[in-house]
């Protein structure tokens, strides 16, 4: 861990593994030979190395695919909901239609004369 101010930052994982992994081939290589053994160190740091780059960015890829997919989901709902939106029916209710005029009433020509209707009423 590196002390800065008051707050602690730890080293990343990666760095770890690397010393660890690291660490005993060095061991390893002072005891034999400078040349066979530097070589061999080397190459094989060079690879774990390698190994690390290309398991980190097929995770970074990995991530941002994702993100991009969810970014991507949550667009195509939104354009969706607004397109269901706008084909909505927006017309509402129709006006109420105007009351016809009145007709003209007309007066039927009557020749006949009107009889009571009732012999008691006319007979007084």
């Amino acid at each position: 861990m590196i002390k800065k101010g008051n707050t602690m930052h730890r080293l990343p994982s990666t760095v770890y593994r690397l010393l660890f992994t690291v660490s005993p081939l060095l061991l390893f290589a002072c005891n034999n030979g400078p040349d066979e053994n530097q070589l061999a160190v080397e190459s094989f740091v060079e690879q774990q190395v390698e190994q690390q780059l290309t398991t980190y960015k097929k995770i970074f890829m990995q991530q941002c695919r994702d993100k991009v997919l969810t970014e991507a989901g949550r667009l195509a709902d939104s354009i969706l909901i607004n397109e269901a939106r706008l084909k909505r029916d927006s017309m509402g209710k129709p006006p109420k239609p105007l009351k016809p005029e009145k007709p003209e009433i007309k007066q039927l020509k009557d020749s006949l004369k009107l009889d009571p209707l009732f012999r008691d009423t006319t007979d007084n």
